[in-house]
């Protein structure tokens, strides 16, 4: 991810805050993942850990990836509030410190944007996605009004 179009750790509270929760709009996707009590879950790019944590509420086990500290921090601090454990990494996806084979689930969530090698970034998380894993990439397009989220631009490979 490059540093230049990262979304500020200090607007974290636009991605997760009470009105979002409230609306239970990380229920509404999570409950279309199909999440059993027995997956592992990679959430890469988890922000402050507006699905993170309602991910390991419902699954074995789920693991925080980000590039940003402040972030990380965050996602961290509302684990901790909220009473669960999780796992958390800072890393850009290239070299995840994973073993091979590991998740049921990678999700991401207004990231795949921001990455500056998609390929390597596609490439390790399929390494770390147990066989019949599932690879799920929400993004936001340029279409209908949205005021909540990071930017979108346009996807190079």
């Amino acid at each position: 991810m490059g540093d230049g179009h990262l979304y500020p750790a200090k607007l974290a509270f636009t991605l997760n805050n009470i009105i979002l929760r409230r609306f239970k709009t990380a229920d509404r996707v999570i409950e279309g993942l199909s999440i059993k009590s027995d997956d592992v879950i990679i959430d890469f790019g988890c922000g402050p850990g507006f699905y993170t944590i309602p991910f390991v509420r419902k699954a074995k086990r789920a693991i925080g990836i980000n590039v940003q500290a402040g972030m990380l921090e965050k996602a961290a601090n509302y684990a901790e509030k909220s009473n669960v454990k999780v796992e958390f990494y800072r890393n850009d996806g290239r070299r995840l410190p994973l073993p091979d084979s590991v998740a049921d689930l990678v999700f991401m969530r207004w990231v795949f944007h921001e990455l500056d090698d998609k390929l390597a970034v596609l490439k390790e998380l399929t390494r770390v996605l147990k066989p019949d894993g599932r690879l799920a990439i929400m993004e936001k397009t340029r279409r209908g009004f949205r005021p909540i989220g990071p930017p979108t631009g346009t996807l190079h490979s």
